[in-house]
């Protein structure tokens, strides 16, 4: 799963929670260690691509993706699913403002946070990236700029035709994951209250 659905994931009212959760491909290794606040959403961000990264749903798209894209599908399949999520977007609270709530608690953060992951969390909200993930335009970028970071000069936004074929499927497949992932939250977070 990527960035939209983990901040979806995470259960309301615990900023440390969501911020360490979305700030966790970031931070990573033993400079966790010196931010014990956010440990748990450390942990919460690896339970659920953990949980997500297994469960059939997320293979059938793996699957769709790899005859053409490789050891990228996984990667690939969890930003398309951010696109599904917010094109047909669940939550009572609109997307422009949930995703505002999540920039204020980032924003709030910053100061906290080791530089790469204060850089990425602003370029996250100057862009407005959780949003922008509602249109394939947005996705496009979002899957340029995964490029720009990729040492072997590969372009992954033709993906977005990739996932055009088979845009039946991907829906399906995140029709069935996200309430599977939200039930097995609940299990690990009995006193949460997920999406």
């Amino acid at each position: 799963m990527n960035l939209l659905a983990h901040a979806l994931l995470t259960p309301p009212g615990d900023d440390d929670l969501l911020v360490g959760n979305l700030t966790a491909d970031w931070i990573k290794g033993r400079a966790r260690l010196a931010f014990p606040q956010l440990l748990s959403g450390f942990a919460l961000h690896r339970y659920i691509d953990a949980f997500a990264d297994t469960h059939p749903a997320m293979l059938r798209a793996v699957g769709a993706l790899e005859p053409r894209w490789n050891r990228y599908a996984p990667v690939l399949a969890d930003v398309l699913f951010d696109h599904v999520l917010a094109a047909s977007w669940p939550h009572p609270t609109p997307l422009p403002t949930f995703t505002g709530q999540i920039y204020g608690c980032l924003r709030a953060a910053l100061p906290t946070l080791p530089p790469r992951a204060q850089h990425a969390a602003c370029a996250m909200i100057a862009d407005d990236w959780l949003t922008a993930y509602a249109s394939l335009d947005g996705i496009r970028l979002a899957l340029t700029r995964m490029s720009a970071r990729l040492a072997h000069g590969i372009e992954l936004a033709p993906a977005v035709e990739t996932f055009l074929e088979h845009q039946c499927l991907f829906a399906a497949a995140f029709h069935e994951l996200l309430p599977a992932l939200a039930g097995h939250l609940a299990t690990l977070l009995p006193h949460r209250r997920t999406a």
